[in-house]
């Protein structure tokens, strides 16, 4: 009985969880620091379902392509590395190993995962949006209000996918008969997990390519009228041309 209640004494809980914030599809480090370490490392996550992680210096299959243990003979570090996490990798994990004084040392912490946008708005209220996760919805807002498609508010969206960057690119229009003064603006929700927004319109923006919105809507407003003003002139040709046709019939017929 004394023997196993010292061994209950020994198994002693060091830290206290510790929350961590990763971005989707980049990398994250879950840090531990294990000096006095005597025993072999183990990693492991223990929520929403367990499975292994670490255990020595083997990874377990899941994660032997997407992980790396920052572990030297002399070191204190056995912090994880985890590269292109994604949504499968939020949830909490623990680092467990023996210490030379006889104690268990386990620290836990709390995997979480944002999706991280560039966002650019136009004065013409286009949105322009890109970034690695999917599922995401261009919201408009005034004045904090969201605003939806109605008599006086339409609002259409489109997205393309990137393959050799592996970005989404999203863009919004909002048309509207509101009152000019009146200053809408564009944000993004993720679905699932919290978002990270950075404005910023020189890394997105109309695609590479497309003229951009104002001098886009000057087009539609010039083509018509080049139109226009081409038809006239070859119409103007022609009635010139009939009217010289007949005078240079009647010259040829008086010098023969």
């Amino acid at each position: 009985m004394r023997t196993f209640l010292w061994v209950l004494m020994v198994l002693i809980v060091s830290g206290e969880e510790v929350n961590i914030t990763g971005v989707f599809k980049d990398s994250v480090l879950l840090p531990c620091n294990c000096s006095e370490r005597t025993s072999e490392l183990k990693w492991q996550k223990d929520y929403p379902d367990a499975k292994l992680v670490l255990k020595s210096s083997t990874f377990s299959d899941e994660y032997k392509d997407k992980a790396q243990i920052l572990l030297s003979e002399n070191s204190n570090n056995c912090s994880l590395l985890l590269t292109n996490i994604t949504t499968a990798d939020m949830g909490k994990y623990r680092c467990a190993f023996f210490t030379g004084k006889g104690q268990y040392n386990k620290i836990l912490l709390n995997l979480g995962v944002v999706a991280s946008y560039i966002v650019c708005q136009t004065e013409d209220f286009q949105c322009y949006v890109s970034g690695h996760y999917p599922k995401a919805e261009i919201q408009w807002k005034l004045d904090g209000q969201l605003l939806t498609n109605s008599s006086t508010i339409q609002i259409s969206t489109t997205y393309t996918w990137e393959p050799s960057t592996g970005l989404y690119h999203f863009t919004s229009k909002l048309n509207t008969t509101l009152n000019g003064t009146l200053k809408p603006t564009c944000v993004v929700k993720a679905e699932d997990i919290p978002t990270h927004l950075s404005y910023d319109c020189a890394k997105t923006g109309p695609r590479i390519g497309d003229p951009p919105p104002k001098l886009r809507n000057r087009y539609f407003k010039i083509i018509p009228i080049m139109l226009v003003l081409g038809f006239s002139l070859v119409m103007w040709h022609r009635w010139k041309f009939s009217q010289i046709s007949p005078t240079i019939r009647e010259v040829g017929t008086d010098t023969f």
